[in-house]
């Protein structure tokens, strides 16, 4: 019985978020200002350089037309660290990412449900070591840090119900490296403000 009333709440949910995106449409609001959570798994080569990146994005969208959409999305992907023994100690290291993207999403319908789309923008990437380990006799700490930015890429999709966006793409941090900077993005999104 409570499967039942919790699949009846999930359903009356679902239903009102799609009747409040189409009033949404229907009242002339053509922007949306939200925030991600966002997350990215590095693949390949990527993964050698840097554990899962995390972190939060702003999102700003254009309604084009009912199923056309110009986006942008910025933010910052902390890489969690790697680590590998020195000899003398442990070296950690990573990589963290300013994205900067403008885009493209296509409705296969009005506004909400299921779409595609695509990101250009630029990647300002920073790797860090820290090396060294305090403890051992006779060796310090050693941080040092380096930062390119890079023109990078993203293609997926995902699905909108109201005021929440679920979307998963195939991410190129560096397109000039496309096979070394490959991941796996994933992201949550609420847009909290239509205009």
């Amino acid at each position: 019985m409570r499967a039942l009333r919790g699949l009846q709440c999930l359903c009356a949910v679902i239903a009102s978020s799609i009747s409040l995106t189409a009033t949404a449409q229907e009242a002339g609001n053509k922007a949306l200002l939200g925030a991600d959570a966002t997350v990215l798994v590095p693949v390949g080569d990527l993964s050698k350089a840097t554990g899962l990146m995390l972190g939060p994005m702003v999102h700003f969208e254009y309604s084009v037309s009912p199923s056309l959409w110009i986006t942008g999305r910025a933010g910052y992907l902390y890489g969690l660290r790697k680590e590998v023994s020195t000899g003398v100690g442990t070296a950690k290291y990573g990589l963290s990412d300013i994205p900067i993207w403008g885009g493209v999403k296509y409705y296969f319908g009005e506004s909400f449900g299921p779409y595609v789309g695509g990101e250009l923008g630029l990647n300002i990437l920073t790797a860090s070591v820290d090396s060294g380990d305090s403890s051992v006799a006779g060796a310090g700490n050693a941080t040092a840090s380096s930062s390119e930015t890079k023109v990078g890429l993203n293609a997926g999709g995902g699905y909108r119900a109201g005021k929440l966006d679920l979307r998963a793409s195939v991410a190129f941090l560096d397109l000039g490296h496309a096979g070394d900077s490959m991941g796996i993005l994933a992201s949550v999104g609420y847009s909290f403000a239509s205009f």
